[in-house]
């Protein structure tokens, strides 16, 4: 399908929901991979994990963005796995650690983590006004306590462009630690260091972005 054309006057209504059929699941794994492999030259494989090989899992679920039927965005969601494990050598001692240090560990711990990931756009659809609105949605307390309760962290590994994004939507996080540029993250092209930041729910995540409910409906009036 074509993508629409919109001028700078016009708005879109963004339809927004987890994927749950094998169609929809498999039609987001396609974007994210389109995409992964043009950019990067990375893999994405269900199985097996060799970032020296630039293989890496696909996510377990994923947040899809439509307009007029078209899947423009996708979100994906790890529930074990994550990246900054898999990279960045994080051990559970290491984010318990940390919360015992910020008074946090009554709250919360590293039993419950997980990550957002792997993050497209559609080419057609960039520069539009939907990639901060998409990364807030994907915030929903619908989407990252999917499947369990709602004391999940989020821990999360990311250049800090990315986190400045975050922030610039009110989504803030605290740095567990740094990981210095390295032949893995090359897959990246960046020759900067990565951080592994914390997101706890609650108290990172503005209640607008927070309370979403999924499946739901966004405008966008300008872009």
């Amino acid at each position: 399908m074509n993508s629409s054309v919109l001028t700078k006057t016009e708005s879109y209504c963004l339809q927004v929901k987890v994927a749950e059929t094998n169609a929809e699941i498999l039609e987001c794994q396609s974007l994210i991979a389109d995409i992964y492999y043009e950019t990067f030259g990375i893999s994405l494989s269900d199985l097996s994990f060799n970032p020296k090989e630039k293989i890496e899992l696909y996510p377990h679920y994923y947040l899809m963005g439509t307009i007029k039927d078209e899947l423009v965005a996708t979100m994906g969601l790890y529930l074990y796995n994550i990246n900054s494990q898999q990279y960045g050598n994080l051990t559970d001692r290491q984010i318990d650690s940390f919360l015992d240090r910020e008074a946090l560990d009554t709250l919360v711990s590293s039993r419950n983590k997980r990550e957002l990931n792997k993050f497209v756009i559609k080419k057609e659809w960039r520069n539009k006004g939907l990639s901060k609105a998409f990364l807030g949605l994907a915030h929903s307390k619908d989407f990252i306590h999917l499947i369990g309760d709602d004391s999940h962290i989020l821990i999360n590994t990311a250049f800090s462009p990315m986190f400045k994004v975050l922030e610039s939507i009110g989504i803030t996080s605290q740095l567990i630690k740094t990981i210095p540029a390295n032949k893995v993250y090359s897959n990246y092209h960046r020759n900067r260091p990565m951080e592994i930041r914390l997101t706890i729910p609650y108290f990172d995540i503005p209640s607008y972005w927070y309370n979403f409910n999924l499946p739901g409906e966004y405008t966008i009036e300008k872009f």
